[in-house]
């Protein structure tokens, strides 16, 4: 499966609370994740097994922005948003990062934190 997540909205209107949330209110991106890794762990015990990444984005004044990527090494890239033959949208030229625990996205959310625009 691929799944995208957007919030959209005037600035100050809470779109970083609700994706994220606090420590004693989590938002939604930790709340999906949760989820996700329960039935991955669910599965599993069936013998599923799944491979899961992510990547995290940010479209700022109409430029996409890696936010996984350092500020030195985005600067100069141009990332398209393009659509394939299947009809999934795609993002060029992002990093991807391999997600096994809850762990991974607590990290994951740190990074993209720190080198959002605003």
């Amino acid at each position: 499966f691929n799944v995208s997540l957007f919030a959209y909205g005037q600035t100050g209107s809470g779109k970083t609370h609700t994706m994220f949330g606090s420590p004693s209110d989590q938002g939604l991106i930790p709340r999906a994740i949760d989820q996700i890794l329960t039935t991955v762990d669910q599965e599993s015990a069936n013998g599923w097994s799944y491979e899961m990444q992510a990547s995290f984005l940010e479209i700022y004044n109409e430029q996409v922005r890696d936010l996984l990527c350092s500020a030195s090494d985005e600067e100069g890239r141009k990332h398209q948003i393009t659509q394939g033959e299947n009809g999934r949208n795609d993002v060029t030229d992002v990093v991807m990062v391999p997600v096994e625990a809850h762990e991974d996205v607590q990290n994951i959310m740190a990074v993209a934190q720190g080198n959002r625009s605003t």
